[in-house]
């Protein structure tokens, strides 16, 4: 059985025809130029369809419809003869579901958007409707996407110093109530060689020497014993007898007795080498009794001054090399713990070892130390120092401390316990506007230029503001940029 369809047939009107036929062997026949024909995909849902319902299905092409213009008329026909029609569905696979019994078949069909409609607005409309949309896109890229404007707020520098007495506790919370600070301790040893110049001064030399003779002009022996002192009739350093000696009483008026002995100067210098001749009294006795006189020259007598190392030396030697190695813990502790302050005298060095070169009083050019020190430093957070003691000042409204920029110390008072120590701290704040950037960019978008700088001038610790456009001729249009990323703000120190 032949069954003929035209270029109006939808794929559905084929499927219905198929399965309401009596006969098991169709003949189809579709236009050549259909575009049901022309999709093998249709075919093959036809097929399929076909053998579901227990059928067979063939294909034979009928001629072309009549030919008609891009706009759907035939040659030849009266237009206004034809009767209203709408546009043809597409023949494209459609999904349609087909029921045999209890059993479903589906098949596939895209459907595309028809723009038949457009062929029926005047041209000079849809120009007009497309060169508005390029016009509103415009308009958008000009307002939203391409202007922008940095707003710098100027505020004139400005610090204030306080300070307050605290409490550094180990294993504390920071209490801004008690003043009470954390506090952490930390031990490192340090050694190092240290050399200083000798500065102590001693004078060294030899005392003259020589041999005298006692004269003993009175009638009795007189014993002199080892170390006995004589001194020179007409003044000046003094002598000691080398060893005992004893001088035989005189014989008569106007004689007597001799006998030499070995001298040396009380004190080391030239002034004991005197001439031969040089009378000398024997302790409290009379010279005209009783005296010594050097027959040769008293010689040998020198001096000179030497440099030693004295106990100050080694004591500030000492001191020097403990600052040194104190300091070098203490930055070691800091490069190990970023951001945190030592108070000053808050490092605690002992002495683990101390060895010199050389001794107190000798010759010297130089003295060298070897050191070992412990170091047990106090520890305190840079922020917590700074929190605290901003909370102990006053600070003027619209301003806030920049921790950033603002300095802090510490000293150390007393010791309290072996965890807590009482510490003056001490803060140099640098004062900046407490403004919020992101609040003051949405305040600012959208708003005309005057009303803009209106706000601006409201803003508690501004000193001055600039508002600088891009694309600079945006300026012109009088307000600022709708979007907030557009408006990018900073806050400056004014010069």
């Amino acid at each position: 059985m032949k069954l003929e369809f035209d270029q109006k047939t939808k794929l559905t009107d084929i499927l219905e025809k198929i399965r309401s036929s009596t006969e098991s062997s169709l003949e189809l026949s579709l236009p050549s130029d259909s575009l049901l024909a022309a999709n093998s995909i249709n075919k093959e849902i036809i097929k399929r369809f076909a053998s579901d319902v227990g059928k067979e299905v063939s294909f034979s092409s009928a001629a072309p419809a009549v030919a008609k213009d891009e706009l759907g008329f035939v040659e030849g026909e009266d237009v206004s003869s034809l009767p209203h029609q709408e546009p043809a569905e597409a023949a494209l696979p459609i999904v349609s579901t087909v029921a045999e019994g209890s059993n479903k078949k589906t098949f596939s069909k895209i459907s595309l958007p028809n723009f038949a409609f457009l062929q029926k607005i005047p041209r000079i409309y849809l120009a007009a409707g497309g060169l508005a949309l390029i016009l509103i896109f415009a308009f958008f890229l000009f307002l939203w996407v391409l202007p922008s404007v940095d707003v710098t707020l100027f505020y004139e520098a400005s610090t204030k110093s306080a300070s307050s007495e605290l409490t550094a506790s180990v294993g504390a919370e920071l209490d801004a109530n008690k003043k009470t600070v954390p506090a952490t301790t930390e031990e490192v040893s340090k050694n190092d060689l240290a050399t200083a110049k000798a500065t102590g001064k001693k004078n060294v030399g030899e005392a003259a020497k020589g041999r005298v003779t006692i004269n003993n002009y009175l009638d009795s022996d007189r014993f002199f014993s080892k170390g006995a002192v004589i001194t020179p009739t007409s003044g000046g350093i003094t002598f000691t007898l080398d060893n005992d000696v004893t001088a035989s009483a005189s014989a008569g008026f106007g004689n007597h007795t001799e006998v030499g002995v070995n001298v040396t100067a009380t004190k080391t210098g030239p002034e004991g080498n005197l001439a031969a001749g040089t009378n000398f009294k024997i302790g409290s006795a009379n010279t005209s009794q009783l005296f010594a006189r050097n027959d040769t020259a008293l010689s040998g007598g020198s001096t000179k001054t030497i440099t030693i190392v004295s106990e100050a030396d080694r004591n500030s030697l000492k001191d020097q090399l403990v600052a040194q190695l104190t300091k070098k813990a203490t930055d070691e502790i800091k490069s190990q713990n970023k951001d945190v302050v030592i108070p000053e005298a808050g490092v605690e060095v002992t002495v683990s070892k101390e060895t010199y070169d050389v001794d107190v009083g000798q010759e010297a050019a130089e003295v060298s130390l070897s050191l070992e020190v412990t170091a047990k430093a106090v520890v305190l957070k840079f922020a917590d120092l700074v929190s605290i003691l901003t909370k102990t000042m006053a600070v003027p409204e619209g301003f806030k401390v920049s921790e950033k920029d603002s300095s802090a110390t510490a000293s150390f008072l007393t010791k309290t316990t072996e965890s807590n120590w009482r510490i003056q701290g001490k803060i140099n704040a640098v004062l900046v506007p407490d403004v919020n950037l992101e609040k003051i960019s949405k305040d600012l978008s959208g708003k005309r230029v005057g009303s803009a700088k209106e706000y601006l001038d409201g803003l508690k610790a501004i000193k001055s503001y600039s508002l600088k456009f891009r694309p600079s001729f945006y300026s012109a249009i009088g307000f600022l940029p709708f979007s907030t990323s557009k408006i990018h703000v900073k806050v400056e120190k004014s010069q």
